[in-house]
């Protein structure tokens, strides 16, 4: 088990043998030979103002455009794979993204995150998002650790920003098309430029259609196929040199069967899974799939968004994010994931959210703050419906319509909060942050569970129990950093910080509210640049005590959320990035964690006979012990052909569970990932080219299981990682 005191003594020593081989490597001369290329300076708005990365107190990976593009990555599925201590997963159309051991574990629907996802700025609560892709990006910001100063809701593990490509007064575009395995056809292109004397728009898309990673092989159609659309257009005004307006529309679209569940086992192991028992078949491999059920995604998100930017002084800057989004999606998909005719899922989400930011900036050469106010309105109708065969209790070959709940869940949340940024001396900065963050919530709820009408899709619901209920939750999250910079290429911090996660309740579960999750986390970092610049370390050391923290499982036909006592989580997690000569780069990220429950003990509901069971010890769910990526590229330079640059990426990690049980029957063992690429860019730098091939070796994983349902006798189900793809990208600038 690795201890707090270990992680802190190897920080402390690896930071005082940086602080001399930096200072060595300051003075050196270049070696002979040394490259002259070097890393970019990276500047990101992580703290909501413009800085270097090498000097921003917090663990933070950036990504511009043109790094996604030599990895091909466009969603946060593969972008995980890049940054430390990241686990993804998806169910039900919803993203699970974890960071440092802290995701969305639930399948509650109308449920929230711990991963905030901003995009240009803007927080979007639903974690269906998150599976929307990348397009036309600016850069992509993945902050680690509590945000809960100023980020602030749902940010208790970190926050993912996505920052679309500004339009400008200079005409400029791209295009891209990418034909692929499994009839892989993906379009990208933007276009935009000056519309008048200071106004200017860009216009982007993307489209993704591809068949299924498997088949259905009871009804002959595809499982896992993908058919979207996303766009967006954005228009800027600059009347004046202190005022700016930025109006950003966007609109996803999919439509296809993304979402079907695989069957992987069984929960009990006293039990026979129903659909098996009663002589339904099970997929053959990780892919396929025996299902009576014809699995669907249906879904549109769209949001408008008004930003204005203006220049009091020289000094001093005020700001307005105002923001209207809608959420709606349909996803069916075959509970018992076998061919025998028993039941299936169907969930429903309709949302919409209103949310209105002001803030004040100013910079005053050793002094700057920034203070705001922030208010959040969303209201969520949602639901799932569970018909299925009288034949799962030992009745008549009859379906009915079963269980289903639902309910509408209205949020009112506001904070405020500031930070103000000190330099006691010209190499030591002192930071202190604060948020007061207030929540209120109502739902009205119904559950139904009817085993005598006949199943009909025109038949209403009729509910056994309903409810109206209320919670109001409140939180100071503090913020306390101390930065120590002794020279230009050697960055060292210390942070104390406070995250918070308001309660709420589980739709149709008929419970009472569960409570806040509070979490504190103990942070030191470094980061050092040497060798003029073609070597970078970036090192975190943390540990967070977690307090309440909400659990989800599954009783008897119950979604049910339970406040574990305690949680500890503590790790180390580093990014490498090495210029070794003018045509050959490395980079490299790892991370090692231990997390455990404390004084947490409840029943599995797949194991009722075991009673109450001591999780104490256990680890957390989507929280493996280490993860570790590198990647190396070799740029190959010719006079009449352009540059071909030929690149190999690899990703490892450990065992993962995916429930708080630590059962093998809900986890994915340790596993390699490796992609190989060829880049090319033609002499003029307009046209570019990819020939790829992404998980190499055809690894098969789980990327999320969970057991269902007792009237399933506890069935393992979940969703596959993607098979070996391969791909051709042809794109042109202009």
């Amino acid at each position: 088990m690795i201890r707090r005191r270990g992680y802190l003594s190897l920080m402390c020593a690896t930071a005082l043998s940086t602080v001399g081989l930096c200072a060595t490597a300051h003075a050196q001369e270049a070696p002979s030979g040394q490259a002259a290329a070097t890393l970019d300076e990276i500047v990101v708005t992580a703290e909501r103002r413009a800085t270097n990365v090498q000097t921003t107190a917090m663990a933070v990976s950036a990504f511009s455009a043109e790094v996604l593009e030599r990895s091909q990555i466009d969603n946060i599925e593969d972008l995980s794979q890049m940054v430390p201590n990241v686990n993804f997963g998806q169910q039900f159309g919803n993203a699970r993204i974890a960071i440092r051991g802290i995701g969305f574990d639930t399948i509650a629907p109308g449920s929230e995150a711990r991963v905030a996802y901003h995009l240009d700025g803007v927080y979007i609560s639903r974690p269906s998002a998150g599976l929307a892709g990348f397009y036309d990006v600016e850069r992509i910001e993945v902050l680690r650790g509590p945000q809960g100063t100023l980020y602030g809701r749902n940010a208790t593990a970190g926050s993912v920003n996505i920052l679309s490509r500004a339009p400008s007064e200079d005409f400029g575009g791209y295009g891209r098309a990418t034909l692929g395995s499994h009839g892989r056809i993906e379009t990208e292109g933007a276009i935009g430029g000056g519309l008048s004397d200071g106004l200017a728009a860009r216009f982007a898309f993307r489209t993704e259609r591809r068949d299924g990673y498997g088949k259905n092989l009871t009804t002959g159609e595809d499982a896992d196929n993908r058919d979207t659309l996303s766009a967006r257009l954005r228009v800027r005004a600059q009347p004046s040199d202190r005022l700016q307006f930025d109006l950003i529309a966007d609109i996803h679209q999919e439509d296809d069967s993304s979402n079907a569940l695989h069957y992987f086992g069984a929960g009990n192991p006293n039990r026979t899974p129903v659909g098996v028992a009663l002589g339904g078949r099970t997929g053959p491999n990780y892919h396929d799939i025996y299902s009576d059920v014809a699995s669907s995604n249906v879904r549109e998100n769209w949001g408008l968004q008004g930003q204005i930017r203006y220049d009091l002084s020289d000094t001093l800057t005020f700001t307005s994010m105002t923001a209207y989004r809608e959420t709606e999606y349909r996803t069916q998909t075959d509970l018992d994931a076998t061919d025998a005719p028993l039941t299936y899922y169907g969930q429903h989400e309709n949302a919409d959210q209103f949310t209105q930011e002001f803030q004040l900036s100013g910079d005053y050469g050793d002094f700057n703050f920034i203070a705001g106010a922030y208010f959040f309105r969303e209201t969520i109708d949602s639901g799932l419906t569970v018909p299925f065969n009288l034949r799962v209790l030992g009745g008549a070959d009859r379906v009915i319509m079963g269980q289903a709940i639902g309910g509408q869940t209205e949020t009112d949340a506001w904070a405020l909060f500031g930070q103000i940024d000190y330099a006691l001396t010209p190499d030591l900065k002192l930071v202190f942050g604060l948020r007061y963050s207030e929540e209120d919530k109502h739902m009205d709820e119904y559950a139904q569970f009817d085993t005598v009408r006949t199943y009909s899709p025109s038949n209403p619901i009729i509910p056994n129990r309903t409810q109206s209920i209320d919670g109001s939750w409140s939180a100071w999250t503090p913020k306390l950093t101390l930065e120590y910079q002794p020279q230009d290429n050697l960055f060292l911090y210390g942070t104390i910080s406070r995250g918070f996660k308001s309660g709420g309740f589980n739709v149709g579960g008929m419970q009472a509210p569960f409570e806040p999750e509070m979490i504190w986390n103990y942070e030191a970092g470094l980061k050092a640049d040497w060798f003029d610049r073609t070597l970078r370390t970036n090192l975190t050391a943390f540990h967070y005590d977690y307090s309440d923290l909400q659990v989800t499982k599954v009783v008897g036909n119950v979604i049910t959320t339970v406040n574990a006592a305690e949680a500890v989580i503590r790790g180390i997690e580093g990014e490498i990035s090495w210029i070794a000569t003018d045509a050959l780069r490395f980079d490299a990220t790892f991370s090692m964690t231990d997390s455990e429950y404390k004084d947490f003990a409840t029943s599995d509901p797949a194991r009722p006979l075991l009673g109450v069971i001591d999780l104490a010890g256990n680890r957390l769910s989507q929280s493996p012990r280490y993860t570790f990526s590198v990647s190396g590229q070799y740029d190959i330079h010719t006079e009449t052909s352009g540059i071909f640059s030929p690149r190999i990426e690899l990703y490892a990690t450990d065992k993962v569970y995916f429930n708080a049980f630590n059962r093998d029957v809900a986890a994915q063992p340790a596993y390699e990932l490796v992609n190989l690429l060829v880049n090319w860019e033609s002499p003029s730098g307009q046209w570019t080219g990819s020939v790829f091939v992404r998980n190499v070796a055809d690894k098969e994983y789980i990327a999320n299981a969970f057991v269902g349902t007792s009237l399933l006798a506890d069935t393992v189900v979940g969703v596959a990682g993607p098979p070996r793809t391969w791909g051709l990208t042809l794109g042109y600038k202009f």
